[in-house]
């Protein structure tokens, strides 16, 4: 475990020097202001504009985050050969999955988390009272990213970084429209076609359960037994995910 913290450790300082990052944060965050600035709504309708923008904006900025940081955690030190030298120490390859993973969920919360500040404070000031269900509805968006980030990881490990992007922008989109490619768009295919499909799928993770936005936009309750069952999901997604990673590394001549 110790190994895994000090590799996460580094990890994370050497991605707080990334300035693709800091552009990123600081267009999200003016984003987000320039939300609170529309004034022409009345203020119920003005609220809820501003909350969908923000969630809007949080979620993609945490998905261009997740993308473009578990594509190069890996990998990187893959193409540079420095996992040798991490190996080579009292560290074996789920202390390497773990400690980048660890590195990935500091990376987005720390992020993210000024980011909701944000939103909320927004909220509340042109509300008049704070908006509790910004902040659950917000943090299901960081749970999402933190799964989608294992997910890429995985892919990092498979395929080329070209290949991993394209690849994973596919997966988050398919994974966001599972039960309309099931349902809809398949729905007069052969029988055969939608068991693959559906076998195919089976091995995404259901992101659509995370998206919050609509639920925050209109202030519907959410059963604390489904976010509850959500949190799990996404915990053994996430485990399976990363200790695939690790067999996959494991597998390989370096």
């Amino acid at each position: 475990m110790n190994a895994a913290l000090t590799i996460a450790r580094f990890t994370l300082k050497k991605a707080l020097r990334e300035r693709l990052y800091v552009v990123f944060f600081i267009v999200t965050a003016v984003l987000v202001g320039a939300g609170g600035s529309v004034s022409f709504f009345e203020t119920g309708v003005q609220v809820k504009f501003l909350k969908d923008v923000s969630m809007f904006v949080l979620a993609t900025f945490g998905f261009l985050l997740a993308l473009f940081a578990a594509s190069d955690l890996l990998p990187h030190e893959l193409e540079t050969r420095g996992i040798q030298f991490i190996v080579s120490k009292p560290a074996g390859w789920r202390e390497v999955v773990a400690g980048k993973y660890l590195a990935l969920v500091a990376l987005l919360v720390g992020n993210l988390a000024p980011l909701i500040a944000e939103m909320f404070a927004l909220v509340w000031l042109y509300s008049g009272r704070p908006h509790l269900d910004l902040l659950a509805g917000a943090g299901l968006v960081v749970v999402e990213m933190a799964v989608y980030g294992a997910l890429v990881m995985l892919l990092s490990v498979l395929a080329s970084r070209l290949v991993t992007l394209f690849g994973a922008l596919l997966v988050y989109v398919v994974a966001h429209l599972s039960d309309w490619v099931t349902g809809t768009f398949l729905a007069s295919s052969p029988g055969w076609l939608r068991a693959c499909a559906g076998a195919l799928l089976a091995l995404l993770p259901d992101l659509s359960h995370f998206d919050s936005r609509f639920v925050v936009v209109h202030q519907y309750a959410v059963p604390a037994e489904f976010l509850g069952l959500l949190l799990v999901y996404g915990a053994v997604y996430t485990a399976a995910a990363l200790l695939a990673s690790c067999l996959v590394l494991e597998s390989r001549e370096l």
